[in-house]
């Protein structure tokens, strides 16, 4: 399974209701999760003999056999980006409603992403502060600038557009990740032009029927 584009990520967020500096913040965490691959399983589990995490957002244990119940449930792959973004969103709406009250009121993307890895994602406390601090150094995707230089989280930039780390370096150009590709025919570029205006107030979600598009 081919890993998405962020902005196919992106889109497809936006498009089932997520404001857009929630769905940026929800592109940096899969990035980190799972390199934007749905069909990626934890190489290394943490528990000795678990499946380990798997798709977008690495979805383990429970949450990870309700995914596997949820895509059987429309006679799809567990795999498929589409499955996988409207189960996102399921749990946001059910399960998962109070980490999405804290993700909501968020204002900025930065606050966003932190808020995703500490309340929806919850990983283990090293790799969870350290992305934190991580996010809120900086900008990590702007879809604005589609088919430009993704920044890494913890490659991001200040409010003065400084180069800033983690730590407070500048980060060596080397390791910047190399530009993404101009956004195909495929996908309707007026995505990425305005922020969408329907912000949701409360965790109510309406999830569109299954598209192909990402297929």
């Amino acid at each position: 399974m081919n890993a998405l584009s962020p902005e196919v990520f992106y889109a497809g967020l936006v498009e089932r209701g997520v404001p857009s500096h929630i769905a940026q913040a929800f592109v940096v965490n899969a990035r980190d999760e799972s390199g934007l691959n749905p069909g990626i399983n934890e190489a290394a589990p943490i528990v000795p003999g678990s499946r380990g995490g798997y798709g977008l957002m690495q979805w383990t244990g429970p949450r990870r056999r309700a995914l596997e119940a949820f895509a059987a449930d429309r006679g799809a792959s567990v795999s498929d980006p589409d499955v996988q973004m409207d189960y996102l969103l399921t749990e946001l709406q059910g399960p998962e409603s109070r980490a999405w009250s804290r993700i909501s009121a968020a204002q900025t993307p930065e606050e966003a992403a932190a808020a995703i890895v500490n309340d929806f994602l919850r990983p283990a406390e090293s790799h969870r502060a350290r992305r934190e601090r991580n996010y809120l150094a900086g900008v990590t995707f702007n879809p604005e600038n589609a088919g430009q230089l993704y920044i890494p989280a913890s490659e991001g930039r200040d409010a003065q557009g400084n180069a800033l780390n983690a730590f407070g370096q500048p980060p060596k150009p080397e390791r910047y990740a190399p530009a993404l590709p101009q956004i195909g025919t495929f996908l309707d570029a007026s995505a990425f032009q305005a922020p969408v205006n329907n912000a949701l107030a409360a965790p109510q979600f309406s999830i569109s029927p299954l598209s192909t598009r990402f297929r």
